[in-house]
């Protein structure tokens, strides 16, 4: 058994050892005689959104001055080049290298929405995947975007404390196919309290401040699992969870 280990081990350092010199080769940064040609830019998430193209990261490349064909491999400058791309609000990240044949290719990874946000004020906008504010031209909005979660009411893009809490709720929706179908709006009164519009039931429910809301979340799915199929979807008009650990249900007029 010992020399099998053994044997194991000698395999899968040589393995390791061929991986790591024809990395080497693969990446190995093109020589100073090297000059660069056909630059290759590939853009991540296109498949779902195409909010960046390829032509609009060459022209705000161009317009910036920098090349990326045509001269030594030794004057392309990969941290200028990241550092123009990134300023393209839609774009996430920007990564840049130089393969051994002398192309150029940059790695560009979009922006992601996760949650829409409209203020009363009507300008729509969107929190992406760090939490962070970001509009989208109406031409490049899609059915995709259409159908995230949607923020109303008393918002601010400057209220950093209510933009986290969002951004939190958002993430957890996201995660959770339940509750990504179930909750479609979100309303936000004068005060600051949230107010859920659900998929299922004729009710909405006031949730109180954002705070404990995994656990306020899994109140209203006991209420889903065990009440609302005895009594039926218009039954009730409010679920209120406004107070810790009650789940208080206003029964609709007649």
């Amino acid at each position: 058994m010992a020399k099998f280990k053994k044997i194991l081990l000698i395999v899968a350092a040589v393995v390791l050892a061929a991986y790591i010199v024809s990395a080497g080769v693969l990446y190995r940064p093109a020589s100073d005689n090297v000059v660069s040609n056909n630059p290759v830019i590939v853009i991540e998430n296109s498949a779902d959104h195409l909010f960046v193209t390829a032509a609009e990261v060459q022209q705000l490349i161009n317009r910036n001055g920098l090349k990326l064909e045509g001269i030594p491999a030794s004057e392309i400058m990969l941290g200028s080049i990241e550092r123009v791309v990134e300023t393209h609000p839609m774009v996430r990240k920007a990564e840049c290298c130089l393969l051994p044949s002398g192309k150029v290719k940059v790695m560009v990874e979009e922006r992601i929405p996760v949650m829409r946000l409209m203020p009363s004020s009507g300008e729509v906008c969107y929190l992406d995947e760090d939490g962070k504010p970001m509009k989208i031209p109406s031409k490049l909005v899609n059915d995709r975007i259409l159908d995230l979660p949607l923020t109303v009411g008393k918002l601010s893009m400057t209220d950093t404390v209510m933009l986290a809490a969002l951004f939190d709720v958002a993430m957890q929706l996201k995660k959770d196919t339940y509750w990504d179908n179930m909750i479609k709006k979100i309303e936000v009164d004068d005060k600051g309290r949230w107010i859920l519009h659900p998929s299922e039931g004729n009710f909405d429910i006031r949730l109180g401040y954002p705070e404990n809301f995994s656990v306020k979340l899994g109140a209203i799915r006991s209420f889903y699992n065990e009440i609302l199929p005895k009594v039926g979807p218009d039954y009730y008009s409010h679920l209120n969870l406004e107070f810790n650990d009650q789940l208080i249900c206003t029964r609709r007029k007649k």
